[in-house]
């Protein structure tokens, strides 16, 4: 018992799991206003506005921060953001425009595949740097209180 309440009384975990609802409804808002109608399934979808994923390392490693200062584990941190963010910028956004170029070439050449594949992957530089903005003032505000 006492390892649950130690887990979700921590700043840390709090902080990575109010940056990722937070970013996981902002993307579902930003989505709705965008096609006109809610979609709550968006919840659990990767890619758009804003990146959850960024939002969630930079939570991570500004809480390691506040709470151990310059460590070797904030220091593990931050180079795991900078992958993170990394493969968002640019692995997953290019899978995405392969993945739209794929779907282009399936219905032009009418080829009978029933599963389209997702086009909405990976994240340009708006996306993350919001995410990481989120991340950054939730881990700010947890710490704050």
């Amino acid at each position: 018992m006492g390892f649950w309440i130690n887990l979700l009384t921590s700043r840390i975990f709090i902080s990575v799991i109010v940056a990722l609802v937070l970013a996981q409804a902002g993307k579902v808002l930003v989505l709705s206003v965008k096609k006109r109608r809610f979609d709550a399934s968006l919840m659990a979808r990767t890619g758009g506005m804003p990146s959850s994923h960024t939002a969630v390392v930079v939570a991570l490693t500004a809480s390691i921060y506040y709470q151990e200062g310059v460590s070797a584990l904030a220091i593990a941190a931050g180079t795991f953001a900078v992958i993170v963010v990394h493969d968002a910028l640019t692995l997953r956004r290019a899978v995405g425009f392969q993945s739209e170029a794929i779907n282009k070439i399936i219905k032009k050449m009418r080829v009978d595949y029933k599963r389209k594949l997702r086009e909405l992957l990976g994240h340009n530089f708006t996306e993350v740097l919001i995410g990481g903005l989120l991340g950054y003032i939730v881990a700010y505000a947890v710490y704050s209180l």
